[in-house]
């Protein structure tokens, strides 16, 4: 019996690694399919394919909130909070992050989105008034050097995207978005728990995306969104690449933590190009390879070094698009 004991903590540690490790693959998916929808559907927009997505997602964070009533109180200061966090960041992040997938690439998409936590650590100096370290200087150089480069091979490369400026510009405030978000999430998940302020925030941000939806998409545009095979891609993106990666990333971030957690998902910007490579044809050159190593050793750096008691926690948590890529 004391061996079984023993041995339940180190498989419960393996099982959470193997659920952020899923999470990140799944996570990775995300942009792939969105470029799949857009392409193969001309006639809808991000804003209509992330209302599909966030439609199919809410029973599932309604769901959160039933199940974890007994939380935590929420009060009126909290509804607030609750309300900043998902409108002003987790809904203003992915509707900016989907429209900006009108214009770019997958592969660059998540190149650009992997620096939110460079937005975080600017947040924590100009707000909180952290020390910004050597080390993260030179670690938020390397990652927007890298970023640079990865865009500048996009520009030269065959076939380069006209739009490359306008998409690169609305994911990048998408990334500063995300990491708000994070920033008005960490007070509601001191209030009433991860489980239940995950549940509420992204349950306000999916009626605020089907709102924005509501009002902008035109008819014809609903018709062709319910659709096959779009709304196929909008069940992949609500349940494959929400839902289901926001439980596994949340478990594994209770059982192993946050930092752990990170370093494991590190590689998700590189499974995002392979998945491209794969399903949408695109590919890099070996200096745009450069620029992704840079980008993600320059946001590693910035994650790992920053001590501050506000940003570390924020810092160390992965996009649950997600967020959680959260996401987005």
């Amino acid at each position: 019996m004391s061996a079984i004991k023993k041995l339940l903590p180190k498989t419960t540690a393996r099982f959470a690694v193997i659920c952020v490790l899923l999470s990140s693959i799944l996570f990775s998916a995300k942009a792939i399919v969105v470029k799949m929808a857009l392409v193969g559907e001309p006639m809808i927009d991000g804003v209509g394919l992330l209302a599909l997505r966030m439609g199919v997602a809410l029973p599932f964070f309604l769901c959160l909130v039933w199940f974890t009533r007994g939380a935590g109180k929420v009060t009126a200061k909290v509804w607030v909070q609750i309300i900043a966090a998902g409108v002003l960041g987790y809904y203003l992040a992915s509707v900016l992050d989907f429209i900006g997938l009108e214009y770019i690439s997958a592969s660059l998409e998540r190149i650009i989105l992997f620096l939110y936590p460079t937005f975080a650590v600017l947040f924590g100096v100009i707000f909180l008034g952290d020390r910004l370290r050597a080390i993260s200087i030179f670690g938020l150089i390397l990652g927007y050097l890298g970023t640079l480069i990865v865009m500048l091979g996009a520009a030269a490369g065959i076939g380069a995207q006209a739009d490359l400026i306008k998409g690169s510009v609305l994911v990048l405030i998408s990334a500063a978005a995300y990491a708000g978000y994070l920033v008005l999430a960490e007070p509601v998940i001191k209030s009433v728990g991860q489980w239940r302020a995950t549940g509420l925030i992204l349950s306000v941000s999916s009626v605020a995306c089907l709102l924005h939806a509501f009002v902008t998409v035109p008819r014809t545009e609903v018709a062709v969104l319910f659709s096959q095979p779009t709304l196929g891609y909008g069940i992949l993106l609500g349940i494959f690449a929400t839902a289901i990666p926001v439980s596994l990333v949340i478990y594994g971030i209770r059982q192993i933590g946050a930092a752990q957690s990170a370093m494991i998902s590190a590689g998700g910007p590189v499974l995002t190009l392979f998945l491209a490579a794969i399903f949408l044809g695109e590919s890099l050159s070996w200096i745009q390879w450069i620029g992704v190593a840079a980008n993600i050793a320059g946001v590693m750096t910035v994650s790992l070094t920053v001590r501050s008691k506000q940003t570390t926690p924020l810092l160390s948590l992965i996009h649950i698009s997600e967020p959680t890529r959260l996401g987005m």
